[in-house]
């Protein structure tokens, strides 16, 4: 979209005629810069709720925030989760972002939701005076306050505070047409507010002093409904369906008409509009989307430059463009994100078939190009402008495929091949074939492979293999395998040969360190993991040295050494501390500036000595691959550098690679997840900023996971994490993979933690995260747990000897008990049946007498049958219940007071019939009882007796009761019958009263609360 005019706040002056104007938007779009585009579609296979993406914001801190129709998902550029499950099946309609005062605003199906600083969500209900529903626009003011419309027509306005919502205005539906509310909100002035309808075509003013709504009419032939008002300076941008597009200056309170898109761009559909600085967005129909330059009305055809060859035909529903300018759309599919980035680099022999997979790489006196591969030698003429591959030899009538690992330009017209197959061999540049024999190869019957090759000072190519050293003199054609002699390093395997400073001196890098070598005196020095000094790693890809006496170091997996020749001292610089692309290096050029360029496993870096920092280049760069190769690094005469991977290769201009990026990303660290104290799993820390606070640790088996993440979303799976915990080690821990740390297994103690990172083009975050981590000591570690173990066990010992014992006396006990009872209550009786008996037979007494001294001795024995019953009840465990005991004296009271006429009155409440009672109180309880039974038949004159009952855990009751007595008097009453009641109540800590009044005598025992 271009404009016709502009109000006074754009840089047109005048009306531009539409013929030129359209001539303008051709030339613009003609001369435009081509961009290498790198577009990524995520989805709900990537982790999103929805495909349906209605909004997308990027907080302070650097998170994502996408809005679905089913819940909002936070984005970390790894993984899309939902933190707030209250959102997680709305329907999201609108996000806005208050970044002064750090606000998300959210627009759902069920009314408006804000999460304010630390990750708190608040749900905001409408007034009393309706009933909000669906959101339909949002506006945050520059007064912070937050407009809001909604479906059901109100417009409200939510205070500084977010806490308050206030109704503003209710469209009245005047036509009586469903479905009337404000489509878009535009801020006016502090006391108005522009907006537009769903059916109403012009723009209307909201005066928020009044609450009056005038309409602002625009004098055009097309009477359409705008879609759109956002605000652009001193002017308020209107869209509508039909190519329209007009300014609406604020100031003069006047409309001016824009411009008509052409028909190339004319929409179709409901647009979609951002407004982002100085560029907007418009979608004019599915699969299209046009970025307008509002300073130059410059038109990108977004979609059409980067979704043609990606088949995403959906319709877009927002767009968001972050400070990085990636370009997120929201859409129907998913969201679609486009970065586009100028290509950096010149691609040589990309994609192909079989792959050049490039190894070594020189210039030969002539200029050109030659470079070794896994499929032959390629060589490229500057004469012809292209390039041609050698990739057999012919050997004795045998096909063998070219490999080489090395190259040499011996000057004589041969090129020297280091090689995977034949040792070492040669081709003739103007033959245009390989020779073999040019050398007694026998002298190499233990050398199966060839790496590396370099020429001294004396014309001698040096060899680097698979078996150490090997020399071959130019001159003579004499070749010597070194293995006994001065030269002799070991059977080691030699991965690049370069010359030192000294121009008698070779550094040679093998799989274990860096030698350095005189040539005529031969090894001098050893660099390895336990010399002095010491380089980190003994499997080293290269070693070079520079023009100020240092010597740089590439290693298999420890980063670079910089090993400072005059002091003997080492420097470091990985991943993890220093932000290079990988720490395994394979290759450095240094260019004029003395910048020094490393090819890695994954991508290029360039380090700025001068800065101590590193600048990161990849695919999305222009790489052919981020994976590059050993021994494949060149820098040509005219300082064009060369850089071979296993997808061919790549060349640059060094002083023509700007730096990747100006912009400072954030560190932050979405919620951390544990363990809580009471060990329950999923613990979620919502507030935790990596900004000094404290975690603890209960169990050091228990870890934390920490999810990092960057708010440069350029290449996330390349931005670099580290980490160190200061207690532990002093060196930086790179993250390999998703930037996720899991801290377990530590011993108990006090730990500071510290994360850093740095974005994939190499730029330093802004912030680093430290906090401090306390594991708790588990108790079975403590200086007192075994002593107090021991205390516990001997305890223990002791508390069993003892419970024993006083099971033995408590036995000793009952026996007593039981004999005593025998003996009181049985013996005594049998002893009168005896006694009866032996008067019964040595008497003469007949008749009547007899009768009366048989009915004694029956009576007697149906005493001591009872008493025996008694006992034997009172002993067996299995009437251990507090039902048994109810059953028991209810046929006790029933035996004796029915035989005499006595009316018995017996209830009996007990929680549970089958409750536990122990067997001393139920025996104690029954013997009160009966004790007062016997009383009550031997003194009273009873012809009514009630007795109650009831048991449960946390008590008892026993009540006797009979309605006469023919004495009761205090003598009486203080008979041993009721001391014996005292005594047994005492013992299961029960109370006992009794009361004689007024003809009435009555027994209690009880222990706990009445019932």
């Amino acid at each position: 979209m271009a404009f016709l005019s502009f109000s006074k706040s754009f840089p047109f002056d005048k009306m531009i005629h539409v013929k030129n104007w359209v001539w303008c938007i051709f030339l613009l779009v003609l001369n435009m810069p081509v961009l290498h585009a790198k577009v990524e579609v995520l989805n709900k296979s990537d982790g999103l709720s929805n495909d349906h993406i209605t909004g997308i914001i990027k907080s302070r801190d650097g998170l994502m925030w996408i809005g679905t129709a089913n819940g909002l998902n936070m984005y970390d550029g790894y993984n899309f989760t939902r933190p707030y499950p209250e959102l997680s099946k709305l329907i999201i309609t609108h996000l806005e972002y208050q970044e002064v005062i750090n606000k998300i605003w959210i627009g759902t199906d069920k009314g408006l939701y804000v999460i304010e600083d630390g990750g708190c969500l608040r749900y905001l209900g409408a007034t009393e005076e309706w009933n909000g529903g669906r959101i339909t626009a949002l506006l945050t003011a520059p007064d912070k306050t937050v407009y809001v419309a909604y479906q059901t027509g109100e417009i409200a306005v939510v205070d500084q505070t977010a806490k308050n919502v206030r109704l503003v205005y209710r469209l009245r539906n005047e036509s009586e047409r469903i479905g009337l509310y404000a489509r878009d909100l535009a801020w006016e002035t502090d006391s108005s507010l522009l907006f537009c309808t769903y059916y109403s075509s012009g723009l209307f003013r909201l005066s928020l002093l009044s609450g009056m709504v005038d309409t602002i009419s625009v004098s055009y032939k097309y009477d359409d409904v705008p879609f759109f008002t956002k605000n652009y300076g001193d002017s308020v941008f209107i869209a509508y369906r039909n190519r329209l597009s007009f300014f609406y200056d604020r100031n003069e309170m006047e409309y001016h008409i824009s411009g008509m898109m052409p028909e190339r761009h004319g929409w179709s559909g409901e647009p979609l509009m951002n407004i982002r600085g100085e560029l907007l967005h418009v979608s004019n129909g599915p699969g299209h989307l046009l970025s307008v330059d509002l300073r130059t009305g410059h038109i990108n055809d977004i979609a059409s430059q980067n979704l043609l060859s990606s088949n995403i035909h959906a319709r877009f529903l927002c767009v968001f463009q972050d400070e990085e300018e990636i370009l997120w759309i929201g859409s129907t599919s998913g969201i679609i994100k486009i970065r586009q980035d100028a290509a950096l680099f010149e691609r040589i022999l990309p994609d192909q078939s079989p792959p050049a997979t490039m190894r070594g790489m020189i210039a030969d006196v002539n200029g050109d190009l030659w470079a070794g591969g896994g499929f032959g030698l390629y060589y490229f003429s500057t004469l012809l402008g292209k390039w041609q591959r050698y990739e057999i030899i012919d050997y004795n009538e045998m096909k063998i495929p070219a490999t080489p690992f090395a190259l040499l330009d011996g000057g004589d017209g041969y090129i020297y091949v280091a090689s995977h197959f034949m040792q070492f061999y040669r081709f003739d540049k103007k033959k245009k074939k390989f020779e073999i024999d040019f050398y007694n190869r026998a002298i190499l019957k233990n050398v199966t492979r060839t790496y590396a090759l370099c020429r001294d000072e004396a014309g001698i190519i040096w060899i680097g293999s698979n078996n150490g050293l090997v020399s071959y003199d130019l001159s003579s054609g004499a070749i010597v395998h070194h293995r006994k002699d001065k030269y002799n390093i070991g059977k080691r395997m030699v991965r690049y040969i370069s010359r030192a400073a000294h121009p008698e001196k070779l550094w040679v890098s093998t799989d274990n360190g860096v030698f350095l070598i005189h040539t005529k005196k031969g090894v001098l020095k050893h660099f390895h993991m336990q010399s002095k000094p010491a380089v980190s790693s003994n499997d080293i890809f290269f070693a070079e040295e520079d023009s100020n006496g240092q010597l740089w170091i590439g290693t298999n997996g420890n980063g670079i050494n910089v090993v400072d020749l005059s002091v003997g001292s080492v420097t470091i610089l990985n991943k993890g501390a220093n932000g290079i692309c990988s720490d395994i290096v394979y290759g450095m050029l240094t260019d004029t500036a003395d910048n020094r360029w490393f090819s890695t496993y994954n991508g290029l870096s360039r380090y700025n000595k001068a800065k101590g920092i590193f600048f990161n280049y990849y695919i999305s760069e222009g790489l052919n691959s981020n994976e590059f190769n050993q021994s494949s690094f060149y820098r040509a005469s005219s300082g064009k550098m060369y850089f071979g991977g296993v997808n061919g290769m790549v060349a640059f201009y060094p002083d023509q690679i700007p730096d990747p990026g100006v912009s400072v990303p954030r560190l932050f660290v979405t919620p951390v997840s544990g363990w809580s104290e009471k060990g329950e799993k999923g613990l979620s820390i919502q507030h935790f900023k990596g900004e000094g606070e404290e975690l603890v640790m209960y169990s050091s088996n228990a870890p934390l996971v920490f999810n990092l993440g960057l708010s440069d979303y350029k290449d996330p799976e390349n931005n670099n994490f580290s980490y160190r915990i200061r207690e532990l080690s002093d060196d930086w821990v790179a993250l390999q993979g998703n930037p996720v740390i899991r801290l377990g297994g530590m011993p108990h103690g006090r730990y500071t933690i510290q994360v850093k990172a740095t974005s994939a083009g190499g730029t330093p975050a802004a912030n680093e995260l430290l906090f401090h981590l306390v594991v708790k000591q588990p108790i079975y570690k403590a200086w007192w747990f075994y002593p107090l173990l021991l205390v516990i066990t001997g305890g223990g010992i002791v508390l069993f000897f003892y419970v024993k014992l006083r099971n033995i006396r408590s036995l000793e006990r009952l026996r007593l008990q039981i004999a005593s009872d025998l003996h009181d209550d049985v013996g005594s009786l049998l002893t009168e049946i005896s006694l009866f008996s032996g008067n019964l037979r040595i008497s003469g007494n007949v008749g009547k007498v007899n009768e009366q001294k048989l009915d004694k001795i029956v009576a007697l024995s149906q005493d001591a049958t009872s008493s025996m019953s008694d006992i034997l009840w009172a002993i067996d465990v299995r009437n251990d219940f507090s039902g048994s005991l109810s059953d028991r004296i209810r046929e006790h009271a029933e035996e004796i007071f029915l035989p005499a006429n006595i009316e018995l009155n017996f209830s009996s409440e007990i929680v549970s019939h089958k409750q536990k009672m122990p067997a001393e109180t139920r025996q104690q309880i029954y013997l009160i009882f009966k004790e007062a039974v016997h009383n009550i038949m031997k003194h009273a004159q009873a012809t009514s007796v009630d007795i109650s009952f009831y048991y449960s855990q946390s008590g008892f009751h026993l009540k006797v009761v009979n309605d006469g007595v023919e004495k009761c008097t205090p003598d009486r009453s203080s008979g041993q019958g009721l001391k014996n009641i005292k005594m047994r109540a005492s013992k299961i800590g029960g109370s006992f009263s009794y009361q004689c009044e007024k003809g009435r005598f009555s027994l209690w025992l009880g222990k706990g609360p009445l019932p």
